[in-house]
């Protein structure tokens, strides 16, 4: 299941190289691909610290992940297995909690709502496939303790759910062809 949501992100990061480029001008990874095979972006190429204002440097790639997202959609295989597409908002925990649900929630929010104005089309053909969710600093990837840590956790995420249907064949498909099966 990874592995199939690592290949869609695969897909849409290389829209994005390939447009874009695979870094910022100060050296920073455009998109990333995580060890939970979701695609993020790290709040300084979008956001100033503890804003949710779109930053005018961060359009573009907001923009292009539009473009990316609809191409990758476009494909009935791809868009029959996908139930919904994320964008998560991550704090580091700096602030008190009910700040960081607030600034993740809304920064998800505005995101989406960037994504969807920056390319109508995505809105009207795949608008239902997405939703938007604040996690705060409870899901970090980085240490707390550190400031490169909490850079890493200052991100917003996309997170692709698949359908239930495919999780089942792929679990089926797994078991089939595991060694030892059929003994």
């Amino acid at each position: 299941i990874a592995v199939l949501r690592a290949d869609i992100f695969e897909r849409v990061q290389t829209s994005i190289e390939e447009t874009l480029g695979e870094f910022n001008a100060a050296g920073e990874k455009l998109v990333v691909i995580g060890d939970n095979a979701n695609l993020y972006i790290t709040e300084s190429l979008v956001f100033d610290f503890a804003s949710a204002d779109i930053k005018n440097e961060g359009k573009s790639l907001l923009r292009e992940l539009s473009i990316a997202f609809e191409k990758i959609l476009d494909d009935p295989e791809v868009r029959d297995v996908i139930d919904s597409i994320s964008v998560e908002g991550h704090t580091d925990d700096i602030g008190t909690p009910d700040s960081n649900r607030t600034l993740s929630t809304e920064r998800a929010t505005n995101v989406l709502n960037y994504i969807m104005a920056s390319n109508p089309s995505l809105e009207t053909k795949y608008g239902s496939f997405f939703a938007a969710a604040g996690f705060s600093e409870l899901r970090p990837i980085g240490d707390n303790t550190t400031e490169e840590g909490r850079a890493q956790n200052r991100r917003i995420e996309f997170s692709i759910k698949i359908k239930d249907d495919n999780v089942q064949k792929i679990i089926e498909d797994y078991l089939e062809n595991s060694p030892g099966a059929g003994d």
